[in-house]
């Protein structure tokens, strides 16, 4: 993910929002909690899970949720 594209996901996603992120064959579908210098952090199943920048790749979906991976 682009710097650009980061600032822009951490300053216009709202706590909560629904996210799946993906990195090779896993997927995980969580909350959106926020953003660290260069990281995303979600929570899904009770679980914080932190995804650095460098390893994401934007893809929108409005329906039925937002996805990058």
């Amino acid at each position: 993910m682009k710097l650009e594209e980061f600032h822009k996901l951490c300053k216009t996603t709202t706590v909560g929002t629904n996210l799946t992120f993906t990195y090779g064959d896993q997927e995980i579908e969580g909350h959106f909690i926020g953003c660290g210098n260069d990281e995303v952090v979600i929570e899904a199943n009770g679980k914080q899970f932190i995804w650095p920048r460098e390893l994401c790749d934007v893809r929108r979906s409005d329906y039925p949720r937002p996805n990058y991976s």
